[in-house]
């Protein structure tokens, strides 16, 4: 009884734990706006709202003034207030330097 107890435990404990997804977004970026948030990086086309940290920020920044498309990994979280659409944070970034005009 011990035992099946112990084992229906451990299997709700793996069920609920998951790992957020990430999600991947290629293309170019519309609009960059710096909010108390931190940089925000908007793509138009998904109504996409991307949060990135320092370590990406400059990289992106580039990527805007440039036009250069790129690749982006994030991870889905709650959109600040008056934020509307798909709100994320920044994993990585790829930039290729091909598509730098």
């Amino acid at each position: 009884m011990y035992r099946m107890i112990m084992a229906t435990l451990m299997v709700l404990v793996l069920l609920v734990a998951t790992d957020a997804q990430a999600v991947n977004f290629s293309g170019k970026i519309t609009l960059v706006q710096v909010t108390g948030n931190g940089t925000r990086f908007f793509i138009s086309s998904g109504s996409l709202s991307l949060f990135a940290p320092a370590e990406h920020r400059e990289v992106l920044l580039q990527a805007f003034f440039r036009k250069a498309p790129v690749d982006i990994g994030y991870t889905v979280t709650p959109c600040p207030a008056g934020i509307t659409g798909t709100c994320g944070n920044v994993n990585f970034v790829n930039v290729v330097a091909s598509n730098i005009p």
